[in-house]
């Protein structure tokens, strides 16, 4: 006999519930804070939590989420960040609860992942593993995007313990109950990929309704099953109602598809209908990657011939599963017990193949590309129950959708990087990109091959486009502009490498020296230097030396050691403060580290603080040398400036401003080692060089006659106007 449970829902839904102010995170720190914040809150109280735009966000391994909730997680966009922000994790539920004191989860405009990848030793990002019960209310995912995800998205795997019932002790295995789970309008995508798979929802805890609708699922990798109860004694087990509606899975799962069984009560409800259930027929890193090149030598049609896998294992239910398309696709069956009973009072309506429904793979834009838009012309439009659609009803548009192909490259330089925003793995005519080149402060864009100018553009496809942007570099040999620091106050390990290097100089690097007591001079061991991602409108790095060796007239500095110098070299930085420091600064070359040239000098003053000042030197008095050191370094005897916030704040408190001061703190950014001009792609006009001289192509074949573009004149490329 199979005990029911009620369910807390008429009670949830009497409740008035009441939102708290929103909050906005973007890291882990305050988001987690925020949760755990919640605590207690009660099911009548909402926490709006808005992560946002442009965050990625990675929880913590193992995150407990509170009880006694109601939390609702958002992800913002805005026109600079258009794509929804990312949280990884792994998460549980470890911690006995009520039914009274129910965690409640609502999830928006997320992309979901999981901490660690798609790989098999990588965790899930909702795990029960308990020998009770927790309550979970709702757990809603609406316009999310699940993607790199490990075998499992949420697994309850609960272990075995004894109740007393009625004097009698039983053993029980149940995880729980969750109220209310929903999926809506949520997109699965770039799966798990590796063997041994699981249930992509593994339940081994009762579920009271679950409403899964308008979901596109593909490229699922290696998956046992979409949705599938497992574990519980028949102690356990509820009614469920259950709603899958206009979704659209393309997948070959392992098993089968959904697996109920005797896993839900007799008198639970099925409503299954204008589903697309499709078996890719191609093969790729994530569809039928198990089927090998001599699989289909011995077999041809081995991909239109796969394993046809049941939709539904039902034993107990009642309901209506109708006018779903299968392709390749088993029936949902009546799964008996070992006695032949079970309990089936489901209407089996209208199943479909694409013949059915004159449909195919190719009526989709673009399947094997992830395009699954469908022109609502097209006769599923209206062949689901009522004349409804059939698949995830995002899917339809009013006109066909063709593909266009985009390629941009860049030529003449090996610094600067485009972007195409949105970016994309298929274009679709019509569609609006914004085209930008980032030259990384070392590059000027000469042309576009569509005739546009300037580094950015917005660009309607119309058809297929090669974009080439040509653009002169300047004559650098190794530059560092931190361009990959992007967060404050984050320990960077000297010795830093440059960001852009050419041959010979990919390994120089930036070193810290600092006075250290205990050896008795100064060293560069151990060093790191802290980071700002945004200061005075430039990332930099920061020295951050002790008031203690300011004071003993040990003053860190930044060195870094060429290999060797050329004539027409220069080496240039930028530095800049508004706290303290020394009021010159020198930029200094020597070839033994202890004769110093001063090839340059700043001077830090009330305007030329809170600001960057360019520091240059020509290093030609040392061509030909090697292993030349470069430092900027901080002149004690000049005294130190400090910053005008500290001396009102100290002259408010009637103390010295040294007083109210911990760091010596200069930043530096954009360091640049250039070689001579002529290192450089030159440009030039078409007549400027003698056109008879024997031009070649950067393929090396001979030029006839003067053109324009990139060509090689006496071994060294140009380019013509």
């Amino acid at each position: 006999m199979k005990k029911f449970f009620t369910s807390f829902a008429i009670l949830a839904a009497l409740m008035s519930v009441q939102a708290m102010a929103d909050t906005t995170v973007s890291t882990k720190a305050d988001l987690e804070a925020a949760i755990k914040a919640a605590a207690g809150s009660g099911q009548e109280t909402e926490t709006v939590i808005n992560i946002a735009a442009g965050s990625y966000i990675s929880m913590s391994n193992g995150f407990e989420w509170p009880l006694d909730c109601n939390i609702t997680i958002n992800g913002l966009t805005d026109e600079e960040h258009p794509d929804k922000p990312v949280l990884t994790m792994q998460t549980k539920w470890a911690t006995a609860n009520t039914e009274g004191t129910a965690t409640n989860l609502h999830f928006n405009n997320l992309q979901l992942e999981c901490t660690g990848g798609r790989t098999a030793s990588s965790k899930y990002m909702f795990r029960i593993n308990t020998d009770f019960e927790v309550f979970i209310g709702d757990l809603h995912f609406t316009n999310c995007d699940f993607t790199n995800y490990n075998r499992a998205i949420f697994r309850c795997d609960p272990v075995a313990h004894d109740i007393v019932e009625n004097e009698e002790t039983i053993s029980v295995r149940c995880g729980g109950e969750i109220n209310s789970f929903k999926l809506d309008g949520c997109k699965f995508f770039d799966g798990y990929s590796q063997n041994n798979p699981m249930a992509l929802w593994y339940f081994g805890m009762r579920i009271i309704e679950a409403d899964i609708q308008n979901n596109l699922c593909y490229n699922m990798g290696y998956m046992h099953s979409f949705f599938t109860f497992a574990y519980m004694t028949d102690y356990s087990v509820a009614e469920i109602q259950f709603t899958m509606k206009n979704n659209t899975f393309v997948c070959r799962p392992q098993n089968t598809f959904m697996t109920f069984n005797n896993f839900v009560g007799q008198s639970s409800v099925f409503n299954i209908e204008n589903n697309f259930f499709l078996e890719p027929n191609w093969r790729d890193e994530y569809n039928n990657m198990d089927i090998t090149d001599d699989m289909l030598a011995a077999v041809p049609d081995t991909l239109s011939r796969l394993p046809h896998k049941t939709l539904a294992s039902i034993r107990y239910g009642m309901g209506t599963i109708s006018n779903n398309v299968l392709e390749q696709f088993g029936k949902a069956s009546n799964s008996l017990d070992g006695d032949g009973e079970g309990t089936w009072a489901i209407d089996t309506l209208n199943w479909f193949s694409f013949e059915d429904v004159d449909f195919g793979w190719d009526k989709f834009t673009d399947a094997q590309g992830g395009l699954f838009g469908i022109w609502n012309q097209e006769r599923v439009f209206t062949a689901g129950t009522n004349g409804e659609p059939i698949g995830a009803l995002s899917q339809y548009v009013a006109d066909k959708q063709e593909v266009v192909a985009l390629n941009v490259s860049i030529e003449g330089s090996e610094s600067a990087e485009v972007t195409v925003t949105p970016n994309q793995a298929k274009y679709l005519k019509g569609d609006v990109v914004t085209v930008t080149v980032d030259t990384k402060g070392l590059n000027e864009v000469v042309s576009w091959s569509n005739g546009m100018t300037g580094t950015t553009n917005e660009i309607t496809l119309e058809e297929d486009l090669n974009l080439v942007i040509t653009c002169k570099e300047i004559p650098y040999l190794a530059i560092w502009n931190f361009q990959q620091i992007t967060k404050n106050s984050t320990a960077v390990a000297a010795d830093l490498v440059p960001n852009f290097a050419k041959d010979g100089y990919k390994d120089i690097q930036i070193q810290m020296v600092q006075y250290v007591d205990s050896l008795g001079g100064y060293t560069t061991e151990g060093q790191s230097l802290q980071t700002r991602g945004n200061k005075m409108g430039k990332p930099c790095i920061i020295v951050r030396d002790s008031l203690y060796n300011v004071t003993a007239g040990h003053v860190a500095y930044l060195q870094v050691v060429i290999p060797k110098v050329e004539a027409g070299m220069t080496f240039s930085a930028e530095i800049g403060t508004e706290n303290y420091m020394t009021k010159v600064t020198n930029l200094e070359a020597s070839e033994d580290g202890s004769n110093w040239t001063v090839l340059n000098k700043i001077e830090l003053d009330t305007p030329n603080s809170n600001t960057w000042n360019a520091l240059s030197g020509s290093l030609d008095a040392f061509a030909g040398k090697e292993n030349v050191i470069v430092r900027i370094k901080g002149v004690e005897e000049s005294g130190y400036w400090i910053g005008s916030d500290v001396i009102d704040l100290a002259e408010s408190e009637g103390v010295d401003p040294e007083e109210k001061l911990t760091f010596y703190f200069p930043y530096y950014t954009n360091f640049q080692l250039l070689g001579a001009a002529d290192t450089a792609i030159e440009l030039v006009e078409a007549g400027e060089k003698n056109a008879a001289a024997v031009r070649y192509d950067l393929s090396g074949r001979r030029i006839s006659k003067v053109q324009g573009g990139l060509q090689i004149l006496n071994g060294k490329v140009i380019f013509v106007k």
